[in-house]
């Protein structure tokens, strides 16, 4: 009976899916009760019936079937949205490809994904991003030869000839292919360029956060003592430190024409509330 329950799979299950104290406790029970099993063989026959272990078995069972079930529909959501974005994809769609592929890539990691968000990069003409998934699927699979094919594609258009032929022969060996060659072939006499633009890339999509942006309100003073149209003036009611702490503001701040002179300025401004650094940085 004891051979039906994998320990080492329940130990992931305790630990990713943190169950609560008394599972794991249960867990840590059965898992000394099979190292005594092991040294004592002898009481194998005897525990094999007991309630206590058939009881507990079963719970570990029932939480291996939960996982089981939830890492299934992760596995076929992520292939439904796959062939979405294949879909898509052969429509040339290629920005909503990319949103499916991308959607697919948060419940499961695959380099077929990966590869076909790539080639929707390519048609795209956006280099720097399908790099990205290139090297992302060759760490998932190094053997892939369309992937080795559309890293040189990418790699020839940054200007890294040299690369691009590197990963062009590597995909000869693994796929061979006549428009591997072909490409192999006019870049044999190209060199890398002398100045690669390197584009501001954000951060890949399936890790990006889903919170919502925060709205940060910062009020300037204007000079001739009015707020911004369109704001309401509200008073308030200030105690005398306050009053004091605003009494020490200084009302403009020079521009500072040196290191020296910004240092002196830094250092009376951490005497002040944290809004004269705003202001020091906007107004002056």
């Amino acid at each position: 009976m004891l051979l039906l329950c994998d320990l080492n799979e329940y130990r992931k299950c305790v630990s990713q899916w943190r169950l609560e104290a008394t599972a794991s406790r249960q867990f840590e029970s059965l898992h000394a009760l099979a190292n005594l099993l092991v040294v004592l063989p002898e009481n194998l026959a005897d525990a094999a019936h007991s309630p206590m272990l058939i009881l507990k078995i079963r719970r570990i069972f029932y939480f291996l079937v939960i996982r089981l079930t939830f890492t299934a529909h992760k596995m076929s959501e992520a292939l439904k949205l796959k062939e979405e974005g294949n879909t898509c994809f052969r429509e040339k769609r290629y920005h909503k490809a990319i949103e499916l592929y991308t959607q697919s890539l948060q419940l499961e990691q695959s380099a077929t994904v990966l590869a076909n968000r790539a080639q929707s990069y390519l048609n795209l003409e956006e280099w720097a991003k399908a790099l990205m998934d290139c090297n992302r699927a060759l760490e998932l699979d190094a053997n892939m030869g369309k992937v080795l094919y559309r890293r040189a594609h990418a790699l020839e258009k940054v200007g890294l000839k040299a690369s691009a032929r590197k990963d062009l022969e590597r995909c000869l060996k693994v796929a061979p292919n006549s428009a591997a060659e072909t490409m192999l072939k006019n870049l044999a006499n190209q060199s890398d360029a002398e100045v690669i633009e390197v584009p501001c890339v954000e951060k890949g999509d399936e890790i990006r956060s889903d919170s919502e942006f925060v709205e940060i309100m910062i009020d300037l003073p204007r000079k001739d003592g009015q707020t911004e149209p369109g704001k309401e003036v509200h008073e308030t009611k200030e105690t005398n430190d306050e009053s004091l702490a605003e009494e020490q503001v200084p009302v403009h701040f020079a521009v500072p024409t040196s290191l020296r002179q910004f240092s002196k300025d830094y250092r009376e401004m951490e005497r002040l509330p944290p809004e004269n650094f705003a202001k020091y940085f906007l107004v002056s």
